[in-house]
């Protein structure tokens, strides 16, 4: 099951979310970080949902964190990490 979950996760691709039932006031979006074949972490942006909307959260913060997990990608695999 946790493969599947996994799976469906890549194909999707970066997570982002709006509301829910425990953070309803907040939106966010997350790229992961990976290094060796495996996803060491991710990189989070959170907003006041009230305030930015799915779409400019995601238009707004998404291209920065692709950056920033590029970057830390680019360490690890240098030896930098």
């Amino acid at each position: 099951a946790l493969r599947r979950r996994l799976a469906a996760g890549r194909r999707r691709g970066p997570g982002a979310r709006q509301g829910g039932p425990d953070w309803s006031h907040t939106g966010a979006v997350a790229v992961p970080v990976r290094h060796g074949g495996r996803v060491l972490g991710a990189l989070t942006t959170i907003w006041m949902a009230r305030v930015v909307s799915l779409e400019e959260g995601v238009r707004r913060c998404l291209p920065p964190l692709r950056e920033a997990a590029a970057e830390a990608e680019r360490r690890l695999a240098a030896g930098e990490g």
